[in-house]
């Protein structure tokens, strides 16, 4: 099943394969390597940087009490280890591209 917005790790392979003419089994491998040393990373060392993509971090967020939105009653939430990701300049820019800003409407008047 493909995903609608993106792409599989299957995908990704047959395109590097293409690309650097070589086997698809092994950009398959190439690309599931390189995905456990960046968790492995994570988990380890807590922060991972791949320049012109951006940093991803583990942070932990603290313990909180929150209620519950139906029975208001207070569920307590441990604290937990969580990934923040910052786009890098380049990326950000990339995503702030003119085509893909969103349209604004023009303003009504009245």
């Amino acid at each position: 099943m493909t995903p609608q917005n993106g792409r599989t790790q299957k995908q990704l392979a047959r395109q590097l394969s293409e690309e650097l003419d070589m086997a698809e089994n092994k950009a398959l491998r190439f690309i599931r390597l390189l995905l456990r040393y960046v968790g492995d990373d994570l988990v380890e060392k807590g922060r991972v940087e791949l320049r012109g993509l951006g940093t991803f971090e583990a942070v932990v967020r603290p313990a909180q009490t929150i209620q519950h939105p139906t029975t208001q009653k207070p569920i307590k939430v441990p604290k937990y280890r969580a990934i923040r990701f910052r786009a890098s300049k380049k990326l950000r820019e990339r995503l702030l591209e003119p085509t893909n800003k969103p349209k604004r409407r023009p303003k009504e008047s009245s």
